[in-house]
């Protein structure tokens, strides 16, 4: 029996335009009602841009954010937590300014940045919705360890210069694991990713991986994959996410999340299926 889902967020809960579907919310009220499914949104986003979700499918349950990072009950109590250490976000952010790149520091529900003029707040402030928080980055390295680093720029190949450097800088996955993308790159505590989520779940309800599915569409999702008993890739992933996974679904568009709902959880054969 499920009794644990793990769901990202964009690309699986959400359609492509960011809206979310009836048939999804049903089926997840549906689950949590009925099954007593605990329903977790795994995200790299904070605490404060995964609330409306919840308020969205109005229900309540555990929430993981920072791609692992932080761990919170339905009642948003702190459960566990990993952060980036002083002396390696003092690093990060010295290679950032030699090659003029921005940075993101998060700390709990704040997100850092040192100007409102560049790309960082542009992007985020429609994405997160509220206001950030003006500080030289230095100064916050020494106030906090960050929960998450994110690097942005409209540019790809400054993003790919920018990994290049800090790995030159001594910075390498002992470190920090780092989890780039198109406009990004993201920098979390070394050896933390989805998959920490999965592992700090089920030693909290005291559950096996045979009772928890995970479901995902992009790289960041497959150490979720990797520690669920039933890993489920949505439609819409890419042809190597899909071989982590044991299963796939619909896309995102056509209500992959609520099909896997009703085929793995709803269903009275509710089993993994090999």
């Amino acid at each position: 029996m499920i009794k644990i889902l793990c769901c990202d967020i964009d690309g699986t809960l959400l359609r492509n335009d960011k809206s979310l579907s009836d048939a999804n919310i049903k089926a997840i009220q549906k689950a949590v009602n009925e099954k007593e499914l605990k329903f977790v949104l795994v995200s790299g986003r904070m605490l404060n841009a995964v609330k409306p979700f919840y308020d969205m499918l109005g229900i309540k349950g555990p929430v993981s954010c920072f791609n692992g990072c932080s761990l919170y009950d339905p009642d948003y109590k702190l459960i566990d937590e990993h952060r980036v250490p002083r002396k390696i976000a003092r690093k990060v952010i010295k290679v950032a300014k030699d090659k003029g790149m921005e940075l993101i520091l998060f700390n709990d529900q704040q997100w850092i940045i040192e100007s409102k003029y560049g790309y960082c707040y542009q992007s985020k402030i429609r994405f997160y919705k509220y206001e950030c928080q003006l500080m030289k980055l230095e100064e916050a390295a020494k106030a906090f360890e960050p929960n998450k680093i994110l690097a942005m720029s409209p540019f790809p190949a400054r993003i790919i210069e920018f990994r290049k450097a800090l790995g030159e800088a001594g910075l390498t996955s002992a470190d920090l694991t780092f989890y780039p993308s198109t406009d990004f790159l993201e920098m979390m505590p070394a050896g933390i990713d989805k998959g920490t989520a999965v592992k700090s779940l089920m030693s909290y309800y005291g559950v096996d991986a045979s009772e928890v599915m995970a479901i995902g569409d992009d790289f960041n999702d497959i150490p979720m994959f990797k520690q669920a008993g039933l890993s489920v890739a949505m439609g819409n992933a890419i042809a190597q996410v899909k071989s982590f996974a044991k299963q796939e679904t619909d896309t995102n568009e056509n209500d992959g999340l609520a099909k896997a709902i009703d085929r793995y959880i709803l269903s009275s054969k509710n089993c993994l299926i090999s």
